[in-house]
């Protein structure tokens, strides 16, 4: 019962088409194989190129950002030294200084001289003065204006004589009893020899005898009811 079972199978293998099968199966493993080796072989490489594209990213910002440093550290050098430049420039530029006042009430007027303490000659100047008058809580005064006047040059002075519009003995004797305060208020503009127009404000109060003294004020008074002292006073 054996034997014939055994031959069938003995004849099967040796059958023509057993042996085609076996081709088939043996190439599509090995069409398999070289597919599967293809495919790794593949997503290797994707994988080295994007380690390499990542690498040559990583080096190309670290240089960008050296590059970087350097350009911030240049840029801050060059601000620094553009502001070196620019206060010496403006250290050796002209300055309108006012000196303290000079009362010469009597007289009706206050003398004001003015100096440019700067190493270059000043020009286009323009003075605004304003002598301020304050009894009971009222205030009046006068305004004495100079447009567009002479080149002032470096430790040269001149004077500037401000009238007080309306003054007289009863106000005198009002300031010397202390009782009535007589404030300047000055602002002069002018070219600084480099192009630009610089402003100064000053305010002085006046003090009477026996210690006369102009003491700086805290700021300008300018909210006055107030004569233009180059005009005639009104009757």
């Amino acid at each position: 019962m054996e034997e014939p079972k055994n031959a069938a199978s003995a004849a099967t293998s040796d059958h023509p088409s057993g042996k085609r099968s076996n081709k088939w199966l043996s190439a599509r493993l090995r069409w398999y194989l070289r597919i599967k080796n293809s495919f790794l072989f593949t997503q290797a490489g994707t994988f080295l190129v994007s380690a390499i594209a990542l690498a040559v990213i990583a080096i190309q910002a670290w240089i960008y950002n050296e590059q970087r440093k350097t350009m911030d550290s240049t840029l801050a050098v060059l601000v620094k030294q553009t502001r070196i430049q620019e206060d010496s420039l403006r250290i050796n530029r002209a300055y309108v200084s006012a000196t303290v006042p000079v009362a010469y009430l009597k007289d009706k007027e206050i003398r004001l001289t003015l100096e440019n303490v700067g190493h270059l000659p000043a020009d286009k100047i323009k003075v605004e003065a304003r002598e301020i008058r304050t009894f009971q809580g009222v205030m009046k005064g006068s305004v004495k204006r100079i447009e567009a006047w002479q080149l002032l040059a470096s430790g040269e002075k001149t004077q500037v004589a401000i009238p007080l519009v309306g003054f007289d003995a009863t106000e005198l004797a009002n300031i010397a009893a202390r009782t009535e305060i007589l404030h300047i208020s000055v602002t002069i503009e002018y070219a600084d020899g480099f192009g630009s127009l610089d402003t100064n404000n000053f305010c002085f109060e006046y003090r009477p005898p026996p210690d006369e003294a102009w003491v700086a004020c805290a700021k300008l008074i300018r909210d006055t009811n107030q004569n233009d002292a180059n005009s005639p006073p009104a009757p």
